[in-house]
């Protein structure tokens, strides 16, 4: 039921930040989408209605680019100091084209082609980490399962070599946890810059290597690639490395941390994974409808003028509500059902227009593997301590841990 006389949220608590919308965001987004689907607030504009949402996920009046945002925006101020200087170069997550095309058009066609081949080796990764669960009963599906998954796929895919895989994983957590994050205190600020400059370092000389000696690798792909006669600096490919092992590893984390919880909580549909594998794939689409890893995406608009019929100003950030769209009435019948068979699942956990996310195949790939090999060969897993606490996070969606056990109860 709409609660129609409470006043409508705003600024951070239509966020993670807010503990009310982090455990219980759906009455309120469900409140809010019958009340005011487009939502004029203190930082901008909100949405969402699935039609409005993806509208705005395309709209090329809308900038990803938060160089371009005015002085003193919330959106300025969540982009490092170094990249608004132009110390160093952007990334493709927030780019306008042409620059973005431009870019996209370099990287793109190698991750493709690296990664279309990956499936046995996916699943013996995922074979060797049910091996060492096995062996401990009692694990943390995040920290021994969701964490290490994606960060084994995309080093083999980069050609880094294991030893090196303790590192990425402290320093993409820290790196991922701060580097989207408005209002960082100056101890946050000097933690980031810290393991910023060492991974940059590291990948850097890992880029010398391998101008001198060429691999069979991703690396080496990027070096050689060329997209309208241009290629990638080494501080440019520094920026594509970090966006792939950064943003990619989180958020396929997450989609598999919020696949275990809901096919445990959901026993009948974890059945029907147990029974036909193949549902993987339609179980994937469900997961990452009904609980996105990105609970919403920004764009600014850098000029006064109308989106979806509501004036905006200049610098005004304009936020999609994935969580929202994902589940609009208007679009999913039953939208707080999770059904591993749902049809025509048109959610928008990918984001949309130019900025489709890059690894959305390898991240499908790695929840259907992982899913039905987790399910099947663990018949009696179970959480032990209750539905788990998620991260406070003004983007993401995430769970802090997930003790788990293979054994019955």
């Amino acid at each position: 039921m709409n609660d129609t006389n409470k006043p409508l949220p705003s600024g951070l608590q239509l966020s993670g930040l807010d503990p009310e919308f982090r455990e219980r965001p759906h009455p309120i987004l469900d409140n809010l989408r019958a009340r005011a689907p487009r939502h004029l607030h203190e930082f901008g504009l909100f949405l969402c209605a699935h039609a409005d949402g993806r509208s705005a996920l395309s709209d090329p009046t809308l900038s990803r680019d938060l160089r371009k945002a005015p002085e003193g925006s919330l959106m300025r101020s969540m982009m490092p100091p170094e990249f608004l200087s132009g110390e160093k170069p952007n990334n493709m997550l927030w780019m306008d084209d042409p620059e973005h095309a431009v870019n996209r058009g370099l990287v793109q066609p190698a991750f493709f082609k690296r990664c279309g081949g990956m499936r046995a080796r996916i699943s013996a990764i995922v074979d060797d980490l049910l091996n060492d669960i096995e062996r401990k009963r009692d694990f943390d599906g995040i920290d021994d399962f969701a964490v290490p998954l994606p960060i084994f796929v995309i080093a083999d895919v980069l050609g880094l070599a294991r030893e090196d895989l303790p590192m990425f994983r402290q320093r993409s957590q820290i790196l991922a946890e701060l580097g989207l994050t408005p209002f960082l205190t100056p101890e946050q600020e000097a933690l980031r810059v810290e393991h910023d400059q060492a991974l940059a370092a590291f990948f850097l000389s890992e880029i010398a290597k391998r101008r001198a000696v060429p691999r069979d690798d991703l690396i080496s792909d990027l070096i050689a690639a060329r997209h309208d006669g241009q290629a990638l600096s080494d501080q440019e490919l520094v920026a594509v490395l970090f966006l792939l092992l950064i943003a990619g590893n989180l958020t396929t984390t997450d989609m598999l941390a919020h696949g275990i919880v809901e096919l445990l909580e959901h026993p009948a549909e974890a059945a029907k994974l147990r029974a036909d594998p193949k549902m993987a794939r339609g179980a994937v689409e469900e997961i990452l409808r009904y609980e996105p890893p990105v609970q919403a995406t920004t764009r600014t608009s850098n000029i006064a003028q109308e989106v979806q019929g509501c004036p905006v100003k200049a610098g005004a950030m304009v936020s999609v509500s994935i969580m929202g769209c994902n589940r609009d009435p208007a679009v999913f019948a039953d939208p707080h059902i999770f059904r591993i068979d749902r049809q025509k699942n048109e959610h928008v956990s990918f984001g949309g227009g130019i900025h489709q996310c890059l690894g959305a195949p390898l991240a499908r790939l790695e929840g259907e593997i992982a899913l039905s090999n987790l399910f099947t060969r663990f018949p009696h897993l179970r959480l032990t301590e209750g539905r788990p606490a998620r991260k406070p996070s003004f983007f993401f969606n995430a769970y802090e841990r997930l003790p788990l056990s293979i054994d019955p109860d």
